[in-house]
């Protein structure tokens, strides 16, 4: 088994990706252009919502195995 994967994505619309699928943490790099990342997380009150993450060429976001 591979310690690692790496893959490249041409996103020119939305991409959905069940993080779940991996039992990893995910690490996405912005090499070009700009990104935005939406992960689930949680109000105080409870209430769920979407928590969006903008990437810009360069920028790295690590996504932990639990969400």
């Amino acid at each position: 088994m591979p310690q690692f994967n790496v893959t490249k994505l041409n996103l020119k619309d939305a991409l959905h990706i069940y993080t779940e699928q991996f039992e990893s943490y995910i690490v996405y790099m912005c090499i070009e252009g700009a990104a935005s990342v939406q992960v689930p997380s949680v109000k105080e009150n409870g209430e769920p919502y979407m928590e969006s993450y903008e990437l810009a060429k360069g920028e790295t976001i690590l996504v932990p195995a639990d969400m």
